[in-house]
């Protein structure tokens, strides 16, 4: 690349629009430093940042290449390409780590590896883990915006070229995000909110200069111009094959069109998306798309043939050049499910959906999300139109009194034609008519610990799942429903069997009402087998013991004598756990029941243990409490004591099958 090293940056980019490699390496080079502090800012980690920047480089290349005829501004196309990836790594990884990326993660828990920690580094002060959970609340475009100027220190009007968008916007992007975190945090004034931020990402940003100057970005950048080569090569290959390949290629064409046309709706194009209203808001819905998906997932498909679902057809207002018509809805067990037709009306590429959330009406908070992966986002792109479909739940920390706010839907979108076009759209949720019960009768008995239960039946709704458990033998209803409720950590589990495999899902308690065990629907999940689970009885006396904690401050505020002392909280380096430390003591017989109380009284499920030399680790989800927490503790029995397993949710489980089909 040294023949390059005079030429300036407009110099290398006019010559890498006209196809020079040698000139492509050496603006990545100068520009290698300046995308990996964006990518890490956005990422907040090192390998991560290292996959997003080599992906870019990859991209890059490939979209110069495919735009021959138009004059790339590369440097600007390299932080658009950027910006774009993050987003749509982001939708597929917004709740959930990858299922190896989660074992690796427990491994170094375990290990207590510290220089194998995620970069951010573990949390001490309450309000840098109210930092972090505002941040994770932000829509996606307000999220890159605020870790742009506050990480990477990125001005306004660098950031409104890089997203295509005005000052104005991304000013009131930050004031977005800033009113988040002062709602998280409980400080209204701007000056002190910007002097812990800096605070917050200062150790931040110095790990990032040290990853720079110590040349850790090196491989990534090679990786991502070997993948540029590949995608050279193959273009330069594929143009000798195409004229072999044009007219077999035109002959497949026109039979997937004839199959395509076979199995859309029998409606002529031109009677599809036609207004059903003066002012163009309301349309006939394109039903082709749900046929063709459908087909694909009995459920779903059974119940379209059942008409159970929602046309809708509403035409939400274009937003910087960005069309979205939502053609119908079906109810899920915990949301919705939209189908969409997505126009790019001011372009000729097709747009792309990034996410969806529910979030309450008056202050934007979020409490509830797309879901990304097979179960989330499907799409087809034809032209500058993509048809798609976006599954949306609800959140499951999201407590009784949130979910009943008034909610809306906001949908984000992207375009990338000459330039990076963003839209929100945002629309009332979906009504549904009210489906009609479904009991099953049960008619089982089970005994733990002398007391005999009866399972009379299951009723199921839309809304929750109910269990008619009766104590038998109780001499009124208050005694037996005082019996119901002394059940130990009570939960639905939910089997089916397909040619495709075995399922399992369990579904904790939301809450014991008289004699009914309520958990969250089941309405519209396919199962082949289904059994209550019960973890264990509370005697009326001297059952377990209490250690209450504070977790934001450490503070114990009550602890039962004959429990361990120096028991604590602290937080797992990857951020997303807590840990309550019990030290082992020969003394104490005292074992955990599976799940904890916060201070509002909802219910949390102990998720696991790591056992070391002198401690159990208990994992707890990393989740804003409402504080103090509490735990409960039960006497071990002689068999119990002689298990080498310190596993929270298997001690005096009793399974009671109820229905198999």
């Amino acid at each position: 690349m040294s023949s390059y090293h005079s030429y300036k940056d407009e110099e290398l980019t006019t010559a890498v629009n006209q196809a020079d490699f040698g000139a492509y390496e050496e603006l990545v080079d100068r520009k290698k430093g300046e995308l990996y502090r964006i990518s890490s800012a956005l990422t907040r980690e090192h390998i991560r940042a290292e996959q997003l920047l080599q992906d870019t480089i990859a991209a890059v290349w490939y979209e110069c290449r495919k735009s021959e005829d138009q004059e790339m501004d590369v440097p600007l196309l390299f932080m658009q390409t950027l910006l774009i990836l993050d987003k749509k790594r982001q939708s597929r990884s917004r709740q959930n780590l990858s299922s190896m990326e989660a074992i690796s993660m427990e491994l170094r828990d375990a290990d207590e590896n510290t220089s194998e920690s995620l970069p951010v580094k573990q949390m001490i002060s309450q309000q840098s883990k109210q930092i972090e959970q505002a941040i994770n609340r932000m829509p996606a475009s307000v999220r890159q915006v605020f870790l742009l100027t506050y990480l990477a220190e990125k001005d306004s009007s660098e950031m409104a070229t890089y997203i295509g968008k005005t000052e104005t916007l991304v000013t009131r992007y930050l004031q977005q995000a800033m009113t988040i975190l002062a709602m998280e945090i409980g400080e209204n004034s701007e000056d002190i909110l910007r002097s812990l931020l800096r605070k917050h990402y200062e150790e931040e940003r110095e790990r990032i200069e040290i990853n720079l100057h110590t040349g850790k970005v090196e491989a990534a950048v090679q990786q991502g111009l070997t993948e540029a080569r590949k995608e050279r090569s193959f273009n330069q290959y594929s143009k000798r094959r195409v004229y072999r390949w044009s007219f077999i290629g035109a002959m497949l064409i026109i039979v997937s069109a004839a199959i395509l046309y076979m199995f859309t709706d029998s409606r002529s194009p031109a009677d599809l998306h036609q207004p059903l209203n003066a002012e163009g808001t309301l349309v006939t819905p394109d039903m082709s798309y749900w046929k063709r998906t459908m087909k694909q997932e009995q459920g779903l498909e059974r119940r379209l043939n059942e008409g159970d679902y929602q046309p809708i057809g509403q035409v939400l207002p274009e937003n910087n050049g960005l069309r979205l018509i939502i053609d119908g809805a079906m109810d899920t067990s915990t949301g919705f499910i939209l189908w969409y037709t997505l126009e790019n009306v001011g372009g000729t590429e097709a747009p792309l959906l990034d996410n969806g959330l529910i979030r309450n009406r008056s202050n934007k908070i979020e409490i509830g999300s797309g879901d990304s992966g097979e179960e989330g986002i499907h799409y087809i792109t034809k032209g500058n139109k993509t048809q798609g479909r976006l599954t949306v739940s609800l959140s499951n920390n999201a407590s009784t009194d949130l979910l009943a706010v008034e909610k809306e839907v906001s949908i984000t979108a992207n375009a990338h034609d000459k330039r990076f076009r963003y839209a929100e759209f945002v629309m009332d949720i979906p009504t549904f008519p009210e489906k009609p019960m479904k009991t099953i009768d049960v008619n089982e008995h089970f005994t733990i610990q002398e007391q005999e239960y009866y399972i009379k039946y299951i009723s199921m709704s839309t809304q929750n799942t109910r269990i008619r458990v009766e104590a038998v033998g109780a001499k009124n209803q208050s005694e037996a429903d005082d019996a119901v409720g002394r059940l130990v950590d009570p939960s639905l589990y939910v089997v089916n069997k397909s040619i495709l495999g075995t399922s399992r899902k369990s579904h904790s308690l939301l809450e014991s009402y008289g004699s009914d065990l309520i958990f969250e629907s089941i309405y519209y999940e396919e199962y082949t087998e289904l059994s209550l689970q019960v973890e264990g009885f509370k005697k009326l006396e001297g059952d377990y013991v209490s250690f209450i904690i504070d977790s934001n401050t450490g503070g114990v505020m009550h602890s039962d004598m004959n429990l361990p002392k120096y028991m604590r909280i602290s937080t797992a380096t990857n951020e997303e756990t807590l840990y309550l430390h019990y030290p082992l003591e020969n003394r104490d017989r005292y074992g955990i029941y599976g799940n904890f109380m916060d201070g509002g009284g909802n219910r949390y499920k102990i998720s696991g243990s790591i056992k070391k030399k002198d401690e159990i680790l208990y994992k707890l989800p990393n989740v804003p409490y409402v504080q103090p927490l509490s735990f409960r503790f039960y006497e071990k029995n002689e068999s119990e004591l002689n298990q080498k397993e310190e596993d929270p949710s298997v001690h005096n489980r009793l399974t009671i099958p109820m229905v198999k089909k």
